[in-house]
């Protein structure tokens, strides 16, 4: 067992993930959004210009490549025919 300065022991796989900043996405069309898994609880959503401008693709493309994002809120607006999600990277 490996120990801290202070003595306590490091565990490893015992913390959290640190999570980001949310993000919020508004504006995108319901056709651009498919349940890939219901069971458990996947789907796709596909961000491009102009639901999302190129630099924010860009970075949430630097983030998906070695973390993912969970949605907390999904809401549909059926008159509009678009879908507002609220995620999180971990």
């Amino acid at each position: 067992m490996a120990y801290r300065s202070n003595r306590s022991p490091i565990i490893r796989g015992g913390g959290e993930r640190p999570t980001g900043k949310p993000v919020t996405w508004s504006g995108i069309p319901i056709n651009n959004f498919t349940v890939k898994n219901s069971t458990q609880g996947q789907a796709v959503v596909k961000l491009k210009p102009p639901v999302v401008s190129t630099a924010q693709l860009r970075g949430i493309q630097s983030v998906a490549r070695n973390r993912q994002y969970v949605v907390d809120e999904i809401q549909f607006n059926s008159q509009q025919r678009t879908v507002t999600i609220l995620a999180k990277p971990y």
